[in-house]
């Protein structure tokens, strides 16, 4: 199974007081660096998602990871615009793809044996050929694993929900893997600091 890779990371940060959070460090390593190396070590090509006034210090970032960068011309037009970015990159680098995964660095607990998992699980049932992660009491979401046929309606994405309303649409035939360190979404400060608690 060809798998392409995409970490968002074109947010602006406004709840964080507009700083990156991808350059935020947790063991040792920037979120940035460590989930583009993890994505990168599971699918290839590997993108990274930039905003234009973070490419260069994301570019420098993720050199060495496996990823590269490419950037939202428009990332005030919500998540959903950095999917269909991204998409539209894949279709032309990378037509071959059978499936896409999608992380986001806000979510740093995440690393290569969850998105081997969402690979997995996804394999193993064709029935069941889309895969997110389960945070445990009904809630899903990225990192998550999309279908060559839902390529479309990502590349048509935009505002700030994301694939969000896909994977719920798709929630009885989605295949869901643990993943109770999703719940560890760092919007604002507070969530920063309890995170670095579970170092």
């Amino acid at each position: 199974m060809r798998i392409g890779g995409v970490l968002l990371a074109a947010g602006a940060s406004t709840r964080f007081g507009g700083r990156p959070k991808g350059l935020l460090v947790f063991r040792t390593t920037t979120f940035l660096r460590h989930l583009a190396t993890e994505l990168a070590a599971v699918s290839s090509p590997t993108l990274v998602v930039s905003a234009p006034t973070t490419a260069s210090s994301f570019s420098s970032g993720i050199l060495g990871s496996g990823a590269r960068l490419i950037v939202n011309r428009h990332p005030e037009r919500g998540m959903g615009s950095s999917i269909s970015t991204a998409v539209r990159t894949l279709d032309e680098i990378a037509p071959e793809l059978d499936a896409l995964l999608v992380a986001l660095v806000d979510q740093p607990l995440a690393d290569r044996t969850l998105f081997g998992q969402l690979i997995a699980a996804a394999v193993a049932d064709p029935a069941r050929s889309w895969a997110a992660s389960d945070y445990g009491n009904g809630v899903i979401g990225p990192p998550a694993l999309f279908p060559r046929s839902a390529f479309g309606e990502l590349a048509a994405l935009s505002g700030d929900f994301g694939a969000r309303p896909l994977i719920e649409r798709e929630r009885p035939r989605l295949a869901l893997v643990p993943f109770p360190g999703g719940r560890f979404d760092v919007d604002v400060g507070a969530d920063y600091e309890r995170l670095l608690e579970v170092e």
